[in-house]
């Protein structure tokens, strides 16, 4: 806005003041009033046009970019139905403006100067601070914070190049167990397979399992699904109906979950904080590619990679490496946010070449395959999959992911083991 839009109001009524115009008639109170007054009532107009003018400008200031409150939009461009909903106001404001070219901006000044003023001083005066504003405020911010606990989540996404987790090499050797307790204790002396790391389930182990393999010298990854609704686990009652989506297909009872409900992400944030109690290294959040199915739920990319940075910032904050399950289409994605990969069946599926920017990020890719479900697919074949396949950690598993495990890690290939279970 131009400083003539500011000033023309003042410049009026100071012209009544000066005798511009034909001076009022002898009998009025100005022609009585001495020289000093005169000078107190004009010197009141400018300093009472200066305060105006100042809390607009400190406005300005504080608040937000200047050209956001001396512009009045005079409409929405590009079809812009709402307002941003970034959690960083500067954010918004860049990525406002930058969709504004010139004929917009153009548009947008040719306002009434009258109008654009009392629209300052309207909003100046909202923004001077009282206790009730202040209050208000308060309420406010506590209110929004509660309900969008999505919203922030990207931002406070932890690089996984960080350097101060856990980095599993490529390579490394390792076992799942899933449905299953694992029998290890803090009187065992040896866990078989003998390998670097094991994968197995956060709510079916007790704290003393992840005592006993950490004495043993293993790492741990704790297993839960993220990303699916699963009826039989202690925090099952926490969900609420507009959580859940469609049904997974072939597993009765599971749906498919909002990524983006601040219910679901604080639910995880208290799985993520159970494994930290128990004294996990890693975290193996399943069911994070909705948007690869019928999810019912219009989940996308976007979702799952914004709720991946989620999941990952949430246990760096707890001292916990994550993996990426699944979802290699996403993998490049997410590269700087997880430390390993977590795959089933990509041999079946023709797809583990999905998984090279992993290896060539130096971060191991955990795979398994199920050889009753790859037909004529031999050992060799499975072990070998994709350009990549030597260098992932492959092991091959029956699907209900008991003790039995055969390896192709190098050093280990076609070693068969059992680890034993308690149930």
């Amino acid at each position: 806005m131009s400083s003539s839009a500011f000033y023309q109001p003042l410049a009026v009524e100071k012209s009544e003041i000066t005798g511009c115009r034909s001076p009022p008639p002898s009998s009025s109170w100005w022609a009585r009033s001495s020289t000093a007054t005169k000078l107190m009532v004009v010197g009141a107009a400018i300093a009472s046009s200066m305060l105006v003018m100042g809390a607009a400008i400190n406005m300005c200031l504080h608040d937000a970019p200047l050209s956001k409150h001396l512009v009045v939009r005079s409409h929405r461009p590009h079809g812009r139905t709402s307002t941003p909903t970034t959690s960083s106001a500067a954010a918004a404001a860049t990525s406002d403006d930058s969709e504004y070219d010139s004929g917009d901006y153009a548009a947008s000044t040719a306002v009434d100067p009258e109008t654009t003023i009392a629209s300052i001083i309207s909003s100046s005066t909202s923004a001077i601070p009282t206790k009730q504003a202040a209050a208000s405020s308060t309420s406010s911010t506590k209110q929004a914070a509660a309900s969008s606990t999505a919203a922030a989540s990207t931002a406070a996404a932890v690089p996984a190049s960080s350097g101060t987790l856990w980095q599993p090499p490529v390579k490394a050797s390792w076992q799942i167990i899933l449905n299953h307790v694992l029998d290890v204790n803090a009187l065992s002396t040896s866990v078989a397979p003998d390998v670097d790391v094991f994968d197995i389930d956060l709510f079916d182990n007790p704290k003393e399992t992840f005592d006993a393999l950490k004495r043993l010298g293993k790492k741990s990854i704790c297993y839960f699904s993220a990303g699916s609704f699963e009826p039989g686990r202690p925090d099952s009652g926490d969900f609420v109906a507009s959580d859940k989506g469609s049904g997974l297909d072939g597993w009765p009872g599971e749906y498919w979950l909002n990524l983006k409900s601040a219910n679901v992400r604080s639910i995880m944030t208290k799985r993520i904080e159970l494994a930290a109690s128990k004294g996990c290294d890693a975290i193996d959040p399943d069911n994070v590619d909705a948007y690869g199915n019928s999810n019912g739920l219009g989940m996308t990319k976007s979702d799952s990679i914004d709720f991946i940075k989620f999941l990952s910032a949430t246990a760096a904050s707890h001292g916990m490496s994550t993996g990426l399950k699944n979802g290699g289409d996403i993998a490049e994605s997410v590269l700087d946010h997880v430390h390993f990969a977590v795959n089933e069946q990509c041999a079946q599926y023709n797809e583990c070449d999905v998984f090279n920017c992993m290896i060539n990020a130096g971060k191991p890719v955990f795979h398994i395959e199920y050889p009753d479900e790859v037909g004529d697919l031999s050992r060799e074949t499975l072990c070998a999959a994709g350009t990549m396949g030597p260098s992932f950690s492959t092991v091959l598993k029956k699907l209900e992911l008991d003790g039995y495990v055969q390896t192709c890690s190098s050093g280990l290939l076609g070693y068969v083991a059992t680890t034993a279970i308690s149930s």
